[in-house]
């Protein structure tokens, strides 16, 4: 008629201390005291005996004794986990604070050692850096001035050289021009010598045509004069015969 199983054990007297059992343990005995109560319920339901009901009723009793006791337990148990947790939170706490607090001392003393150790390292690297630049600086212009000189004698060489080849080429164009001046002057003359030979044949052409032509007018001249008087003769003759014959 009961579900209840007295044999089980609600409290592990081996486990003292607190792990999250004693939640199941309330569990437990609130699931025994409703199964009490549905038995009770049973009980009156199918008419119980009076036995039956003063045993119900000493279980109860002795349940909920079970359960003050099991509840005065936790509490003090509670209490105790409480107390422990604190002072170990404390002690933590303490502990991480020193430690935390020697950290920064050494974390700030490695820092200003880095700091220093960069510091003079930069410093380090700046010295050697401007020396390097200054050595890059002499050479450069060591370089720069041998460079120069190279450049000025190189030109200078030029500047002989290509004064040396402009005289000559100056030479070279005036013998040109000079042979050229010749040989236009000698041509020029040659041209003129010609140019008069030509112009005298033709002066002489020119007469001689002319002369020729002035015979020619003469003749031509001549012959009109003749046909002139010839005219004049036969016209003065026929007015003569009219005047003579006529009259």
């Amino acid at each position: 008629m009961s579900s209840n199983d007295e044999s089980t054990r609600i409290e592990n007297a081996g486990r003292t201390a607190y792990d999250g059992g004693v939640n199941v343990r309330v569990a437990a005995i609130e699931t025994r005291i409703a199964v009490v109560e549905v038995d009770l319920a049973v009980i009156r339901s199918s008419f119980a005996t009076k036995e039956d009901v003063q045993r119900i009723m000493a279980v109860l009793h002795e349940h909920s004794l079970q359960f003050a006791s099991q509840r005065a337990d936790f509490h003090t148990e509670l209490g105790q986990k409480s107390e422990g947790f604190n002072t170990a939170l404390a002690l933590q706490k303490e502990y991480f604070t020193a430690e935390l607090t020697k950290h920064s001392t050494h974390f700030t003393a490695a820092l200003t050692e880095l700091r220093e150790s960069f510091t003079a390292a930069l410093t380090e690297q700046r010295e050697s850096f401007t020396a390097a630049l200054m050595e890059q600086r002499e050479s450069f212009t060591a370089a720069l001035t041998e460079q120069r000189e190279y450049v000025n004698a190189a030109l200078t060489e030029q500047r002989e050289y290509v004064n040396a080849a402009l005289t000559e080429q100056k030479e070279y164009v005036n013998a040109a021009l000079a042979e050229q001046r010749l040989h236009f002057t000698a041509a020029l003359a040659e041209q003129r010598e010609y140019f008069n030979a030509a112009l005298s044949r033709q002066k002489i052409e020119f007469n001689e045509a002319l002369a020729k032509q002035q015979v020619e007018l003469q003749k031509a001249m001549m012959g009109h004069i003749w046909k002139l008087y010839g005219a004049a003769s036969l016209l003065i003759g026929a007015v003569y015969f009219i005047a003579r014959y006529v009259h």
